[in-house]
């Protein structure tokens, strides 16, 4: 539970554009455009902030998820817009409004969609094995058969 004395209260306000629809964060904003603030020492999501004067304190184990009517907007501290859900809540949520970064939109990722896309054409043509792929990309054969496979990069 945050500590509400009356200089983090006024500090949270002072960053806070309200509007008619979402009430949008116009402090630093951190991974992802997640409003936060620096409350007792610690960076705080403005928008868990604004739960906790809105509502009181999160359980544990919970998160405060967006559900804006013109679509998120991480920077977004409405309370009319935020609710509480577990992990899976959270990843379900993500999934279902396409917020997950999948394939080459994902930071992580080795490869292009077109190089997945030659990957797969070449090993089902029987011009190349899977291990000569592994070699020839700098991947684990794992990762070329979860390719192949696609549980890897499903989507391309």
């Amino acid at each position: 539970m945050l500590h509400h004395d009356t200089v983090h209260v006024a500090r949270f306000w002072s960053r806070v554009s309200r509007s008619p629809g979402c009430w949008l964060w116009t402090g630093c904003t951190g991974k992802g455009g997640y409003g936060r603030m620096r409350w007792d020492g610690a960076y705080i999501g403005a928008h868990r902030i604004s739960w906790e004067l809105h509502h009181g304190e999160i359980p544990a184990g919970l998160w405060v998820l967006h559900d804006c009517p013109g679509g998120d907007d991480p920077r977004c501290v409405n309370p009319e817009h935020l609710w509480l859900g577990t992990t899976q809540d959270n990843t379900a949520d993500r999934d279902r409004k396409g917020h997950s970064a999948a394939g080459a939109v994902n930071g992580s990722a080795k490869l292009t969609l077109a190089e997945v896309r030659a990957i797969r054409a070449a090993y089902h043509r029987g011009i190349v094995t899977a291990q000569a792929l592994a070699t020839r990309y700098h991947m684990s054969l794992v990762q070329i058969w979860r390719i192949l496979r696609h549980t890897a990069w499903r989507n391309g």
